[in-house]
């Protein structure tokens, strides 16, 4: 807008603080792809990212703290898979329930495979997938 006087400066406004989209590589268990949303500190609601392959959970925002940094995101945790069934003819995986999520892995329902006897033990896998 105009000075008030003679000599004194104009005023400007209109620019916002805005966060970035966090870089992939900080962020493996993400998929930025589909990142989108309000950027900008004051009215932040980012959207879009989900769980990359491998992982599971629920997808949450934080803003940056200043103009040009990157928000943060949470709670994407390295998931196990069902083992191949042709890998191990020995179980029944049909009843293979539980939660998966190497945080927290505690596998159940998997039985011996007809023709096979035993008690079947559960171990988490080493990294997500």
């Amino acid at each position: 807008s105009a000075c008030e006087s003679a000599g004194k400066a104009y005023t400007v406004s209109g620019c916002e603080a805005t966060c970035t989209v966090p870089a992939t590589a900080e962020y493996a268990e993400y998929d930025f792809s589909s990142a989108e949303g309000t950027l900008t500190i004051s009215g932040f609601s980012a959207s879009g990212v989900t769980c990359a392959a491998g992982y599971t959970g629920s997808v949450s925002y934080s803003a940056c703290e200043s103009a040009g940094k990157a928000y943060t995101v949470s709670g994407c945790e390295a998931t196990c898979t069902v083992p191949a069934t042709a890998e191990y003819a020995e179980y029944d995986f049909s009843s293979a329930e539980g939660t998966l999520t190497i945080s927290g892995f505690s596998a159940s329902g998997v039985t011996c495979a007809a023709g096979y006897t035993g008690s079947v033990s559960y171990s988490a896998c080493e990294s997500a997938g």
